[in-house]
């Protein structure tokens, strides 16, 4: 390369070096000489925020309800380099709930709030829109709500559920504004399992109600609980028959009776513990002994088991019984026929009734077989205090011999007592 040559690049480079010098140079004069231009800036959706929220609630039990908007559009007027340190997020307008004292709507104006390092003497506010906020106060309070429900699933066969849910706590505290408070009718449990079969207990949520049974938003409102207890009682159901018993005697079993009762059933509910061991309910007790040949009885109220429903409602039984394929004979038996036991000791006994007719009961064949000499009439005197007199005393009828046989009825005599 010629000496020429170089000289000439060499210049070039210095050129360019000097034509750089000079924009920079150019454009730092023009950015310093612009930072102090006044500009104007618009800044949209900047935030509304309220002041003395607190103190509102605290001093006179008040909060606000609904606003009418939630951001405003600000223009600003300022030199370029402090409207340049911010921007839509560094800003807020914010509203002062200080001078609210009652309920009811206000329009309210508001102030714009600027970065620590931002004086507000430096600024400008050239518009808003809007240049005001429409805001609505209520009082707080507070009230306790009914826990209600219902069971719109399905249990199993044989199961039932219970018409009444069961909740804990039955009420829940609601607080929030007094118009929406106010509103609140109940809080609702709705169950809606499938093929219940066992009783059911957990905690569920609840939904706010209204009167007329629409949903209530509970964002605006404080919930003292957000959940309950919910229990629903399922019920095993069984169909029990209706049945009297009936004591052996006077010759007479259950196997010689035709028992009719009705109803001759009636529909249970209960725990399965329960009803498990129960198979018939007796509604009467019949002594055999004390019917010749026909009982009835009517209006015997139907004992159900503890802790169960009488789902079919009839609660009056009536009971109708025939002794059948036996046979009656009637014996006069004189005083002699009478035995004393347990007599006092230092007095006598004697039978002053003279007859004593006994209908004794057998099957056909064995009765015509008993004669006077089989019956003997006891008269057990444990239970006479140790006077003279007469007394009138129960007679037992043994039938010696003749184990099926036996007196129908029951019977008395009339004793002397006397003293040796």
């Amino acid at each position: 390369m010629t000496e020429k040559k170089k000289n000439s690049l060499w210049d070039n480079k210095l050129s360019l070096s000097l034509l750089s010098l000079l924009m920079a140079l150019f454009l730092w004069l023009y950015v310093t000489g612009t930072d102090g231009v006044e500009v104007t800036r618009e800044y949209r959706n900047v935030k509304v925020q309220f002041i003395g929220v607190e103190e509102l609630q605290e001093s006179s039990g008040l909060i606000v309800t609904d606003q009418d908007v939630n951001t405003v559009d600000l223009t600003l007027s300022g030199l370029r380099r402090t409207l340049g340190k911010i921007s839509e997020k560094d800003l807020s307008v914010t509203v002062d709930l200080r001078s609210v004292t009652t309920t009811g709507h206000y329009t309210m104006l508001y102030q714009v709030a600027y970065p620590e390092d931002i004086s507000g003497d430096d600024i400008t506010v050239v518009g808003s829109e809007p240049n005001t906020v429409y805001i609505t106060v209520d009082r707080l309070t507070s009230r306790k709500v009914e826990v209600k429900g219902s069971f719109s699933g399905t249990t199993a066969e044989g199961y039932m559920a219970d018409d009444m849910l069961v909740f804990d706590p039955m009420t829940v505290k609601v607080s929030g504004p007094q118009s929406l408070v106010e509103q609140v009718d109940c809080a609702w449990v709705s169950i809606t399992r499938e093929g219940v079969d066992s009783t059911l207990s957990y905690m569920t949520s609840y939904t706010l109600l209204d009167a007329e049974g629409n949903a209530i938003d509970p964002a605006p409102l404080t919930l003292e609980t957000e959940e309950v207890n919910v229990t629903l009682n399922v019920l095993m159901t069984k169909t029990v028959a209706l049945t009297a018993a009936r004591i052996p005697g006077g010759g007479a079993t259950e196997e010689n009776t035709v028992l009719t009762v009705e109803p001759k059933s009636i529909t249970l509910a209960g725990s399965p513990e329960t009803l498990d061991s129960v198979n018939q309910i007796v509604v009467d007790t019949i002594k055999l002994a004390n019917v010749n040949s026909v009982y009835e009885s009517e209006g015997l109220l139907i004992p159900i088991p503890n802790d169960t429903v009488n789902l079919s409602g009839v609660t009056m039984a009536s009971v109708h019984l025939e002794i059948q394929n036996l046979a009656t004979k009637t014996f006069n038996l004189d005083n002699d026929a009478v035995i004393f036991t347990n007599v006092p000791e230092g007095f006598d006994a004697e039978c002053i009734t003279e007859i004593v007719p006994v209908l004794v009961r057998s099957s056909g064949e064995d009765v015509e077989s008993i004669s006077e000499g089989n019956i003997r009439l006891v008269v057990d005197l444990t239970d006479c205090t140790a006077s003279a007199g007469i007394i009138n005393l129960p007679v037992k009828v043994n039938v010696d011999g003749h184990a099926d046989a036996g007196a129908v009825g029951e019977y008395k005599v009339y004793v002397r007592l006397s003293a040796r």
